[in-house]
């Protein structure tokens, strides 16, 4: 059942139209790779 909430109360409660999505990333580096090798694809956007 939608409640009728004020646009403030929405976004202090991440409800609605302010609902924050995202995700987690973990990378696994070979051991002995070097950090600069490893790194460098990362960073270079």
């Amino acid at each position: 059942m939608a409640k009728n909430r004020s646009r403030r109360l929405r976004k202090k409660l991440h409800v609605d139209d302010f609902q924050e999505t995202g995700f987690c990333v973990a990378w696994r580096f070979p051991q002995g790779a070097s950090r600069s090798k490893s790194i460098k694809p990362l960073t270079s956007c």
